[in-house]
C-alpha cells in the first residue's frame, strides 16, 4: 500500500462547467463488463482537463509541482436500469496505484457514495463476480442469480470509511483498498461520477512509504 484515503468538500472551483463539459460527449458502454453504465475517456475528449483534474489531484498530497504519472481518466454515467441493487461489488482496482472518484451528481446524495472495506477474516478472497460482468454488458441474468452472487462477495467484507457523494466532493484511496459504490437512484435519475485510476505516480515522497520510515 502507497497511499492513506483523501477526502476534500470542493474538488473543482466551478462543478458546474464540468458537468457541462461532460454533457457534451459521447458515451460507451464496456464490451468487458467490468463496470455498469458507460463511460469517456477524458484524455481523448479534453486533453486540458485530463491534466488539470489528474495534477490537481496528486497537488492534494504533494502540495506542489515535481510529479509525473500515468493515468486513466473518464467520466462515468450510470442509470437506474444500470444496477439491480443498492449496494455495488466489492472489489479492487489492482492496476491503480491511487483511485480517485469526484461526485458531480446534486440529487439523491445521502446514500449515495463509496465505502472502504476490509476482510472480516484475515486472508478471505473476493468471490466469482461473474454475474456482474453479465449484468454490465447487458447480457440476461435472473435478479436471483445476481443477488446471490452479490452477497455471497460482499458479506466477508465489513465497512471502514464511507464518502458520500455529495456534489464536487471527492474521494482518494489506494487502488488495492476492497471497496464498493452505494446507489440510490431513481427511475429517470444518473449518477455522475468522475474517476481516475493512476497506474503510475512518481513524486519524491510515497506517503505510507514514508510513514513507516523507522528514521
Amino acid at each position: 500500500m502507497y497511499f492513506p484515503t483523501y477526502h476534500i468538500n470542493r474538488f473543482y472551483k466551478d462543478p458546474d462547467s464540468v458537468v457541462k463539459l461532460a454533457n457534451s460527449f459521447e458515451y460507451r458502454k464496456p464490451s468487458e463488463g467490468n463496470y455498469p453504465g458507460v463511460r469517456v475517456n477524458i484524455f481523448d475528449a479534453n486533453k486540458d482537463l485530463f491534466n488539470y483534474s489528474c495534477a490537481k489531484a496528486i497537488r492534494l498530497i504533494t502540495g506542489g509541482e515535481g510529479f509525473s504519472f500515468t493515468a486513466q481518466n473518464s467520466f462515468q454515467k450510470i442509470t437506474y436500469n444500470d444496477v439491480k441493487d443498492f449496494e455495488g461489488w466489492i472489489h479492487t482496482d489492482n492496476d491503480s496505484m491511487l483511485t480517485v472518484i469526484i461526485y458531480l451528481s446534486k440529487t439523491n446524495l445521502s446514500r449515495k457514495g463509496t465505502t472502504v472495506y476490509k476482510p472480516k477474516i484475515e486472508g478471505v478472497a473476493l468471490q466469482d463476480q461473474t454475474a456482474k460482468y453479465k449484468n454490465n454488458s447487458g447480457d440476461k441474468i435472473s435478479d436471483e442469480e445476481y443477488q446471490n452472487a452479490l452477497k455471497n462477495n460482499n458479506q466477508n467484507f465489513e465497512p471502514l470509511f464511507t464518502s458520500y457523494a455529495n456534489y464536487n466532493s471527492a474521494v482518494m484511496f489506494d487502488g488495492c483498498n476492497y471497496h464498493g459504490a452505494h446507489f440510490d437512484l431513481q427511475p429517470g435519475e444518473e449518477r455522475l461520477t468522475q474517476v481516475i485510476f493512476f497506474e503510475n505516480i512518481s513524486i519524491e515522497r510515497i506517503p505510507i512509504v514514508n510513514f513507516d520510515r523507522t528514521v
